[in-house]
């Protein structure tokens, strides 16, 4: 995340002021703030615009996102992103036709191809934006000249190996293309949002075995609900299927959630209201 922020001896791109490089080094045992996604962008090319859309769309609807110039501490030092990956569940790398000229935005791929090596349930999410897979996991086309001049750098010969096997990894990963969505950004951003939410989201809630027509029960209460009706009462005995009508109804509006990211900012299911408010703190439990 090129541009993270300035401190005291450490620039914006991860140098000290003298020229050397800041050492990158993991925050170890560091038990702070976990997050679902670590976004990881070059700055210069994509923060003003397409970043910084992606990241109002993650935390309206709820999603704890890592982004530097709102996580990172002001004065905190750079050299603590690799804390803030390790503390992640998800990486979104958003790789630019300058990704590759950042050697923190690097350093960041290179730790998240790690974590996921360790544990392939950590998630990472390339973008292509404006770059092919291909060039990134070969370093060619817009990438070359980059890695180019890294080679001049004596000091980075041994560090350059990680980074070229990070890329090839994450060049052969099943992302998302700008040129796919036509290049509208609003629409990329759309599928990289349902993506997410189809980890992160709470579970659908469970149905029984065999249930009896309930798909014409459900479509007559969604259809009250496309009416902008923004309430509904099931009501009967115990036993005919209230609760079950009520998890159908909230699956099939998450399904829609989930498949275009805009009909809800969040959707929970609360059971048993009456008997958890009675209980002591349950209306506390309720809100929470």
């Amino acid at each position: 995340m090129e541009g993270a922020t300035e401190e005291k001896g450490v620039c914006s791109h991860g140098c000290g002021v003298d020229g050397t490089e800041a050492s990158w080094q993991a925050s170890q045992g560091d038990d702070g703030q976990k997050f679902d996604v670590f976004l990881s962008f070059r700055g210069a090319d994509t923060r003003k615009g397409f970043i910084g859309h992606l990241y109002d769309a993650l935390v309206t609807r709820g999603i704890s996102t890592f982004i530097d110039n709102v996580n990172l501490e002001k004065g905190e030092s750079v050299n603590n992103l690799s804390g803030y990956i390790e503390r992640s569940r998800m990486f979104v790398a958003i790789i630019s036709k300058g990704y590759a000229d950042s050697k923190w935005c690097l350093r960041e791929i290179t730790k998240m191809v790690e974590y996921r090596r360790a544990d392939r349930r950590r998630l990472i999410i390339p973008v292509f934006f404006g770059v092919e897979p291909s060039d990134v996991g070969k370093q060619e086309g817009l990438f070359l000249p980059a890695f180019q001049k890294h080679e001049k750098n004596e000091k980075l010969k041994e560090e350059m190996r990680d980074w070229k096997n990070a890329l090839r990894e994450v060049g052969k990963i099943s992302g998302f293309n700008l040129k796919d969505a036509n290049e509208h950004e609003a629409d990329l951003i759309k599928c990289i949002l349902k993506r997410i939410m189809e980890e992160v989201n709470p579970k659908y809630q469970l149905m029984c075995a065999y249930p009896t027509d309930l798909n014409s029960r459900v479509n007559e209460v969604i259809e009250r609900l496309d009416r902008k009706v923004r309430m509904v009462g099931i009501c009967g005995i115990g036993g005919i299927g209230k609760t079950t009508l009520a998890k159908a109804v909230y699956n099939r509006l998450l399904k829609q959630h989930n498949e275009n990211c805009s009909s809800f900012e969040k959707c929970s299911f609360l059971a048993n209201v009456r008997e958890v408010s009675k209980q002591n703190s349950g209306i506390v439990r309720l809100q929470e």
